[in-house]
Parts: C-alpha cells; sequence; structure tokens
C-alpha cells in the first residue's frame, strides 16, 4: 500500500493515508528505504554505506516535495477518518485516499464485529462519493486460508468479518 500511496504522489497526485496498522514513523521509514534504495533492515540498524548518504538525502528531498499526508492512529473510528479526509480534501486537494486497514477501523455503537466491518464499508463508499475521490482500504483475510490444502488463493468468502466489503467494494484485488 505504501509503494501504491507513494507512486501516485510522485504522480502528481495528492494523496493520503490512514495507518491503523503501522506508525507514521514506519510508514515513512518504508517510504525512505524504497526511494533511496537503502535497506530498511540497515537503516533501522544504522548500518550505512559510505554511497548510502547521498542516495538518502536525494531521497529525503524528493518525499518532502511530495503532496502526502499520514494520519496514524492504532484503531481510528470512522467519524475520525472522515474529518481528516475531508481536511486534507480542503486544505490539500486530496485525490485519492489509502486505509490500513479496514478491519482495524472502529465505528462505536455497533451490535458485533460484522456490523462495525460492515458499517465501516458502507462509510467509506460514502466518504468516496462524498469526497469524489478513490479509497483504497485494505483489509485482512481469514487465517483459514493458510490452513487449505491445495489452492490457498484467497477469494471473496475469505475477507474477515464483512459481507459487506464485498458488496460496497467496486473493485476487490487479492495478493497472492
Amino acid at each position: 500500500m505504501v509503494n501504491l500511496a507513494i507512486n501516485a504522489a510522485v504522480a502528481g497526485h495528492s494523496v493520503g493515508i490512514i495507518s491503523g496498522e503501522q506508525s507514521a514513523l514506519q510508514v515513512g521509514q518504508r517510504s525512505l528505504s524504497r526511494e533511496s534504495t537503502v535497506a530498511a533492515e540497515n537503516m533501522r540498524n544504522g548500518r550505512f554505506e559510505e554511497h548510502d548518504w547521498p542516495a538518502l538525502t536525494g531521497a529525503v528531498s524528493r518525499l518532502v516535495a511530495l503532496k502526502a499526508s499520514i494520519y496514524d492512529r492504532s484503531a481510528p473510528t470512522l467519524d475520525e477518518i472522515g474529518r481528516v479526509a475531508r481536511r486534507w480534501k480542503h486544505d490539500n486537494g486530496l485525490e485519492i485516499l489509502f486505509v490500513d486497514y479496514l478491519q482495524r477501523i472502529r465505528h462505536p455503537g455497533a451490535d458485533s464485529r460484522i456490523d462495525e466491518v460492515s458499517e465501516v464499508s458502507r462509510g467509506l463508499k460514502t466518504l468516496a462519493r462524498d469526497l469524489d475521490i478513490p479509497v483504497v482500504a485494505l483489509a485482512q483475510v481469514k487465517a483459514e486460508v493458510d490452513k487449505r490444502t491445495g489452492d490457498k488463493r484467497p477469494n471473496l468468502g475469505d475477507i474477515a468479518n464483512s459481507d459487506e466489503a464485498t458488496r460496497e467494494a467496486d473493485q476487490i484485488g487479492f495478493l497472492y
């Protein structure tokens, strides 16, 4: 997802990342590693070669110039996401929103986890329509996928806690 977001920003689009899974620091480190081609492990451990420094400083300059915003909260609510996205749309001309990930978003008042994820799916679809932007939301698949014998490719029924996500989505893609 970080690669998709950075690629969109490099192409000149204003992007927003709602990160319930990774901290802004982790997203930044991944972006810096990707853009500089310095291994993330070397960055975490502080093991740099002489040739890494120009690559890192160049990458920082390029990343700072991008129109990209990150909202870092471990379990954001749907209302928070809506407020943040609307502010980004107003302030930065937000063109695409990335959400990591669907099942980390909370919607207080839901009767069950399935209802909560369903409300979040509908809420993100409404937000996309209201702001006239694509919302790309990652979703967790059920652990049973790995326990299958034979073909372990995920399918629509494998999205955890929500049939509603499959109904609300315009497109669904799986990584395998």
